[in-house]
């Protein structure tokens, strides 16, 4: 059984800007394949043979990857507004956190793992750290309301805090198509 998949907002739109660069880095490579294809420029046939297989290297990855977003984006849930009740993916929280005599408040988004989509995201969100549903402290917190209490173990070490905050963001939808 596969994954559901669930992307934020900020996340199609990454996506989306990634299928646009590979587009343009193909069509960048068609330029230049053809420039260098016409036997005017580089007379050698051993770097032509290089050339050509180099660019037929270079184009199947771009596709595969092409092919890999969208399908991500054709099978995820996008979620574009949330009740703010309890965490879920999406949501951003503030928590309280006690490491072992340390304590740490901080802001935190409850994100999908889907390649790469939490650094992207991460990128555009300097003021909240992303937590993934899959790390221990994601876990721990999905579900919670303001005031409960959240215990996870990492590294070997026990983590005990609190929600302090939920900020409402998003809601389901059902799917999502590329959006421009």
């Amino acid at each position: 059984m596969e994954k559901e998949i669930t992307l934020l907002p900020e996340q199609v739109q990454r996506i989306n800007e990634m299928l646009d660069e590979i587009n343009q880095e193909r069509k960048n490579l068609v330029e230049i394949y053809k420039g260098t294809n016409t036997g005017s420029t580089f007379g050698d046939q051993g770097f032509s043979d290089v050339v050509d297989s180099n660019y037929v290297s270079t184009i199947t990855n771009l596709e595969k990857k092409k092919e890999r977003l969208e399908k991500l984006l054709s099978v995820a849930k996008i979620i574009s507004e949330y009740n703010g009740e309890s965490i879920s993916i999406g949501t951003r929280f503030a928590a309280t956190l006690d490491y072992e005599g340390d304590m740490e408040t901080a802001e935190y988004i409850l994100v999908s793992t889907k390649e790469g989509s939490v650094s992207e995201l991460q990128r555009k969100n300097t003021e909240a750290m992303c937590i993934t549903t899959e790390s221990p402290f994601g876990k721990a917190v999905v579900g919670k309301r303001i005031g409960d209490p959240i215990f996870y173990q990492v590294n070997g070490m026990n983590v005990v805090g609190f929600v302090e905050d939920i900020t409402p963001i998003i809601k389901e939808e059902q799917s999502i198509q590329k959006i421009k």
